[in-house]
Parts: C-alpha cells; structure tokens; sequence
C-alpha cells in the first residue's frame, strides 16, 4: 500500500520483467503507479496485476483539490500490461 505521496505510489523507470501483484495507491499527486520503460523484456512480463488504484478518499489533504492525478502512466516502450486492476474516485 502506497499513499499521500508528493508525486507517485509506485515507481520505475528502467526495467525488466517487474511485476506488481494486488499493489494498493490513494491519494497520491501525480499518479498511482508509473512504469517508465520496459526495455528487454518479453510481452507480458511487465505488468500490474489485480492492482487499485485510489484517485481521491474521505480523508485527503488539499493538495490534491489543485492536481489532476492519473490511475497509471504507462511505459513509453512496448510489452507492458495491466490485469484486473480497479480504478475508484477520479472525479474532476
């Protein structure tokens, strides 16, 4: 679980074969989870998987009211997948 973080819940830039399994994020600024790039690695390796991603909850801080964060930015390269993952409260 990742929350009220300044900027991302979970994060990598370069990377292989990384997979987040049932990873949790709310409330965070910039987004919930990033994968940057998923160079050498093989489709369907890279990927979330049965994640939630929380955009705004009862208890977040005024920080949030002047962003618009995003669930999940997706990897600028190729082969990275998302899987059962819930997206709840991105209303604005």
């Amino acid at each position: 679980m990742s929350y009220k973080n300044k900027r991302t819940g979970a994060i990598v830039e370069n990377t292989g074969a990384v997979q987040w399994h049932n990873f949790k994020t709310a409330d965070n600024l910039e987004s919930g989870m990033e994968m940057s790039e998923t160079d050498w690695v093989r489709d369907g390796y890279a990927k979330i998987v049965g994640g939630l991603v929380i955009g705004r909850t009862d208890n977040t801080e005024e920080a949030l009211d002047h962003h618009s964060p995003k669930g999940v930015i997706c990897a600028r390269t190729e082969n990275m997948s998302i899987e059962g993952t819930k997206f709840y409260n991105f209303n604005w």
